[in-house]
């Protein structure tokens, strides 16, 4: 029996690496070369850099050097559609029938790309309150007193989350919503169910043990000065989305 091919994106700050990790802890290959900035994240973002380097080389063709704080649709080149499929061919042939997959936020914005190459694809969506992405996109960008800049952060936030939902509902048997608040508190009530729906085992207390809680930040000082229409789109899409959250009792992967 093939173990499971995941992707793990959502929105960037929302949780991805911490997730990446278990999940390649947990036995899931996430790739040879991970890529590593412990300036941004003390643990590693568990990015295989082959997905990393394609998507982001064509968010920043598509949007004149800007690789991640995208709030627009585009259009892919057919060179990145002929890495793409190159890509995917090399990693097959490597891993077999193992577990396998990667973490890059920026897939959100290519989930129904690969979806046409990967019809098995599990796809873990990582879901963070809108106003805790925004706090700690904020301290990367030096936005906190720019309404101009905090506006589009979360326009780009809803986004991707927007990205994420439409996959979602369209593809609910493969697509799992992970709400990181409820995963902090109460690990067991995400990971069990997500683990039968997956078919690889996933440890309550490993992850548990590998949170830390001083690596994210709770200071929510953004949320001042903002644009009260951009905030209200971006938690009612926040919204729709937790309600699609895997939790135990949930029945699939779309409201």
């Amino acid at each position: 029996m093939s173990g499971p091919i995941v992707a793990v994106a959502g929105m960037h700050r929302s949780g991805t690496s911490l997730f990446a990790r278990f999940l390649n802890d947990s036995g899931i290959d996430l790739g040879e070369r991970l890529h590593v900035d412990l300036r941004t994240n003390p643990y590693g973002h568990y990015e295989d850099e082959d997905f990393l380097e394609l998507q982001r080389g064509e968010l920043a063709r598509a949007f004149g050097g800007e690789d991640y704080r995208v709030a627009e649709p585009f259009q892919r080149s057919e060179s990145f559609e002929e890495r793409a499929r190159a890509l995917l061919e090399r990693k097959r042939a490597h891993h077999g029938d193992a577990a396998w997959g990667w973490k890059d936020p920026r897939t959100t914005l290519f989930l129904d790309f690969w979806r046409e190459l990967v019809p098995e694809l599990h796809v873990v969506g990582l879901l963070r309150p809108p106003r805790d992405v925004l706090d700690s996109l904020c301290r990367r960008t030096r936005a906190y007193f720019s309404v101009r800049r905090k506006d589009h952060l979360l326009r780009v936030i809803t986004h991707y989350n927007q990205a994420l939902l439409e996959h979602a509902r369209s593809h609910p048997d493969h697509t799992h919503v992970v709400d990181l608040p409820t995963l902090l508190a109460h690990p067991r009530t995400v990971l069990e169910p997500l683990s039968a729906r997956l078919g690889v085992e996933l440890d309550a207390e490993l992850f548990a043990g590998q949170f830390d809680g001083n690596a994210m930040s709770r200071s929510r000082r953004a949320s001042v000065l903002l644009h009260r229409r951009s905030l209200r789109a971006a938690c009612e899409v926040h919204g729709a989305l937790e309600a699609c959250a895997v939790t135990l009792g949930s029945g699939g992967g779309s409201a």
